[in-house]
């Protein structure tokens, strides 16, 4: 180990750690962003009791998934649209 390393810390694992913590912050933004907030603005009653307490205790992890026939992931080429239905956009 260099002097001016921490113990513990090698040169070279900065890289690794860096990628971590961007892949738990990519987690958490999809949990908390797009799942927990879809629940919390346009969930009925019901769903939100049912998923919202256990999701905000981390019991519960929330997931985002897209796919369309003809252009699979590619979010960019979607050709999907929405009409808004309810009185508050859901």
């Amino acid at each position: 180990m260099r002097r001016d390393e921490p113990d513990g810390v090698r040169a070279g694992h900065h890289g690794a750690a860096t990628a971590e913590m961007a892949a738990f912050g990519v987690i958490l933004g999809v949990h908390a962003g797009l799942a927990m907030q879809s629940i919390a603005m346009c969930g009925s009653p019901e769903q939100k009791a049912r998923w919202l307490p256990d999701m905000a205790r981390m019991d519960k992890l929330g997931a985002f998934a897209l796919t369309e026939p003809e252009h699979g992931s590619d979010s960019v080429a979607l050709e999907t649209s929405a009409a808004l239905t309810g009185a508050n956009g859901c």
